[in-house]
């Protein structure tokens, strides 16, 4: 819900002297009148993530799946982009993590680290079911966890989402 941008990131991804954003979303600015580096909701943090690569991977967040498929090569960039969020975690001590805005394709990407044996955390990752959906999308659920239930990497858990934070003030109290 809230990223922290340092002024180079918030410069490339065209941030650094604010952006408007949709309502419950804020760029942060400090009293220079640039970003602060703290970025509140997606429509704030997105344009860093999507300016370092991080688009497909972050459809999780949306409860989507990436569409078009990636091709080969965008697959081979989104697992290096997953493994140096690994080896960052590794390199500090984190053995095991829980991304809590999983879908399918995230499984397939750290599936395939697994499989290179570059998965570095046992990982978890819930099916994002999201307020749009029906409940028929939870077979998909179903199947993430039969799919993925290795002692490395597994589903079996499903995170609903029907409010906000306290943090970035988008809890409705």
């Amino acid at each position: 819900h809230t990223m922290w941008a340092n002024t180079k990131a918030l410069e490339e991804a065209g941030l650094l002297h604010g952006r408007q954003v949709g309502q419950g979303n804020e760029v942060v600015i400090g009293a220079d009148g640039l970003a602060a580096g703290e970025l509140r909701e997606g429509e704030a943090f997105g344009p860093v993530l999507g300016h370092y690569g991080a688009n497909r991977t972050r459809l999780g967040l949306e409860g989507a799946e990436p569409d078009p498929y990636p091709s080969a090569e965008e697959l081979a960039a989104d697992r290096d982009l997953m493994h140096r969020g690994l080896e960052w975690c590794a390199k500090h001590g984190i053995t095991s993590i829980q991304n809590m805005d999983g879908n399918l394709y995230q499984l397939e990407l750290l599936a395939g680290l697994e499989k290179e044996g570059r998965l570095l955390c046992r990982t978890k990752l819930p099916f994002h079911f999201k307020n749009f959906m029906k409940l028929d999308m939870l077979e998909k659920a179903s199947r993430m966890a039969t799919s993925y239930n290795s002692e490395w990497l597994s589903s079996g858990m499903v995170k609903v989402f029907y409010d906000g934070v306290l943090d970035s003030w988008t809890a409705v109290m």
